[in-house]
């Protein structure tokens, strides 16, 4: 099973992505007998490869899955950096 597999069982739609929880949000996919449309919320870990850790349906027709991939770790390291250089910026440090 890939993302792109599970996207297309879905049918849905990309809807956002969340930069502080690090997920992707995909909605109004196929309906469910008897209930809401198929949605899925991927969230990203920093790994050396492109992994699908775990996929569960954590209500009807409500999918969460875990997915490393390199790509998501520039962002990380580009984040902590910037807090690093906030965190530095108010104290008076000014040897640039």
């Amino acid at each position: 099973m890939d993302l792109l597999w599970l996207m297309l069982v879905c049918d849905s739609k990309w809807e956002k992505l969340d930069m502080e929880k690090n997920e992707l949000v995909f909605k109004g996919g196929q309906s469910c007998w008897n209930g809401p449309q198929r949605s899925l919320t991927v969230s990203l870990e920093c790994g050396d490869k492109e992994v699908i850790h775990s996929v569960e349906e954590t209500s009807k027709c409500v999918y969460a899955m875990r997915f490393s991939t390199p790509a998501i770790c520039d962002i990380k390291h580009a984040n902590a950096l910037k807090l690093e250089l906030e965190a530095g910026a108010g104290e008076g440090d000014d040897d640039f």
